[in-house]
């Protein structure tokens, strides 16, 4: 499932997409413009299968805590 990267909730400016595996195994967000930053870790299995589901899972997690944006002070 692709999910649409917004712009940064900061600054407004592009976001990119990485995938950090040789010291960590994570997925990273960051604004080209402000130096915002967000990662999700995901574990690396043995078994393929199980590694490519966490691996989508947490880039999707990651992509809708960046896309989420503030709405106001609950009451």
């Amino acid at each position: 499932m692709d999910i649409e990267l917004k712009h940064c909730p900061f600054c407004g400016g592009d976001a990119d997409l990485l995938e950090v595996e040789p010291n960590g195994s994570y997925w990273y967000i960051a604004c080209v413009e402000c130096e915002a930053e967000i990662r999700r870790y995901y574990l690396m299995h043995n078994s393929p299968a199980r590694r490519e589901v966490d691996r989508n899972k947490a880039r999707n997690e990651l992509i809708k805590v960046w896309n989420k944006r503030f709405r106001g002070r609950k009451k």
